[in-house]
C-alpha cells in the first residue's frame, strides 16, 4: 500500500476500510469495528494488492486547466484583490487533495464515464481568481464534453465522504450555471469570419453588347442614355488608279 505524510494531506493512502473509502493515515484502530477489513478503491485499475492508479484524476486538471497562467517566474507585485468570502471558499476548495474518496463513492462514476466532483471543484477555485478568469472559457468548455458536469446525478456522496469536507456540491451547483450560459451565449464572442476575397473573374467589368468586336476591340466612352452599337463596317478596298 502507498504512504507518505501520515497527517491526511496527501491523500495517497485512500483504501476502503470496513466498506467506507476513507484515508488510512487517519483511521484509528481502536475506533473501528473488529475485525477491520482493509480493501483498495474498486472505481481505479489495481496495480496491486491495496495501491491503485489514480492518473486519471490528473489527467482530468490537465484537461480543465487546472492552473492559472503567470507571465513569468519574475516578481510580478501584489495580487488582486479579492473579497474575504470569496478568499473563504476558494481556501475551502484549494484543500483537494485528489485522493479520490469522492470518486469512489459516486455511484454515477464507473470507468471514465464521469470527470468527477474534485475536477469540477478545481474550475470553480481557478475561475474564481481574478487572474484566472481569463481562461475561463477553455476550463468551462473541458467540463461539457459528454463525460462532463451533466452527468452528475446529484447523489451527494462525494461531499459525505470527503476528508476535507469540501463544499463539492456548491461548487457543482455553480459551475452547472457557468457551463449553461456559457452554452447559450458563449457563441456570440466568437470572432466573425473574414469575407472571401473577390475573385479575378468577378473584379473585371461586365461587357457590354454582345458584338464580338465590341467585345474585344478598343472599348468606347459610355455616356448615359445612350445604347452601345457596335463601330460602322470600314469602307471596301479600292484598287489604285480606279475611279470613285
Amino acid at each position: 500500500w502507498d504512504m507518505n505524510c501520515l497527517e491526511q494531506v496527501c491523500g495517497i493512502c485512500t483504501m476502503v476500510i470496513n466498506g467506507r473509502v476513507r484515508q488510512s493515515c487517519s483511521a484509528l484502530v481502536d475506533q473501528l469495528d473488529q475485525p477491520i477489513t482493509l480493501e483498495p478503491m474498486s472505481k481505479f485499475p489495481n496495480i496491486r494488492d491495496l495501491r491503485v492508479d489514480r492518473s486519471r484524476m490528473f489527467d482530468y486538471l490537465k484537461r480543465i486547466h487546472a492552473w492559472v497562467e503567470i507571465d513569468g517566474s519574475h516578481d510580478l507585485g501584489p495580487g488582486p484583490k479579492m473579497s474575504p468570502e470569496d478568499v473563504a471558499e476558494r481556501y475551502a476548495y484549494s484543500r483537494c487533495m485528489t485522493c479520490g474518496c469522492c470518486l469512489e463513492a459516486c455511484p454515477q462514476y464507473e470507468g471514465d464515464n464521469y470527470i468527477g466532483p474534485q475536477a469540477i471543484a478545481q474550475v470553480r477555485l481557478m475561475n474564481m481568481h481574478p487572474t484566472g478568469k481569463m481562461t475561463r472559457d477553455e476550463r468551462l468548455s473541458g467540463i461539457m464534453g459528454d463525460d462532463g458536469i451533466t452527468n452528475c446525478g446529484n447523489a451527494q456522496n462525494c461531499v459525505r465522504v470527503c476528508p476535507m469536507s469540501i463544499p463539492l456540491t456548491k461548487a457543482i451547483y455553480e459551475e452547472n450555471r457557468e457551463t449553461v450560459i456559457h452554452g447559450l451565449f458563449g457563441w456570440f464572442r466568437k470572432p466573425a469570419e473574414p469575407a472571401p476575397a473577390p475573385s479575378a473573374a468577378r473584379s473585371r467589368p461586365a461587357c457590354r453588347g454582345s458584338d464580338a468586336h465590341h467585345r474585344t476591340g478598343p472599348r468606347r466612352p459610355w455616356r448615359w442614355g445612350r445604347s452601345p452599337t457596335p463601330p460602322p463596317a470600314p469602307p471596301p478596298s479600292m484598287p489604285w488608279g480606279s475611279a470613285r
